[in-house]
């Protein structure tokens, strides 16, 4: 993400926040998903320009108003796998997984991170179980994935 594409993101969660603020819906429900939204947000962009730790300062915050948030989760595990920390990591994603098993998204990076760790054959499992979730035009990137997990040697 480039420094425009970063402001643009931040211009409109700032936008999300304001209207949340100006709704007539219950304020409190609809201002705290926003808000949600708005971190959940702000961690992605920050993994994608390679800041997990600010990433999880985001994450963090949204974890410690909902701690069933599947997508906080999901997020944690790969901001403490761009910190190396892949133990940490793989236990947050479980986690994620546990809270959303049919998020095909989780599915999919839980598989590449075991595939890392060298356990191709229940990283070949999870890819075929987010395969089987994801719509044809949407299984390029697993498909790549798992031929890249097959073709790496693993210890399981």
């Amino acid at each position: 993400m480039t420094e425009t594409g970063l402001f643009r993101t931040l211009a409109g969660l700032m936008l999300t926040l304001l209207l949340a603020a100006c709704s007539s819906t219950p304020p409190s429900m609809f201002q705290e998903a926003a808000a949600t939204q708005a971190h959940l947000q702000l961690a992605a962009a920050y993994l994608e320009q390679g800041q997990p730790d600010i990433a999880r300062q985001e994450i963090d915050t949204v974890l410690q108003a909902d701690p069933a948030q599947p997508q906080a989760w999901h997020l944690q595990g790969l901001a403490l796998q761009q910190q190396g920390q892949g133990e940490l990591a793989e236990r947050s994603l479980r986690h994620a997984l546990q809270l959303a098993p049919q998020d095909a998204g989780i599915m999919h990076n839980l598989a590449v991170l075991l595939c890392e760790r060298q356990q191709g054959a229940e990283a070949g499992r999870l890819f075929a179980s987010a395969l089987a979730l994801q719509p044809p035009s949407a299984q390029a990137r697993t498909r790549q994935a798992l031929a890249h997990c097959a073709a790496t040697p693993s210890t399981s």
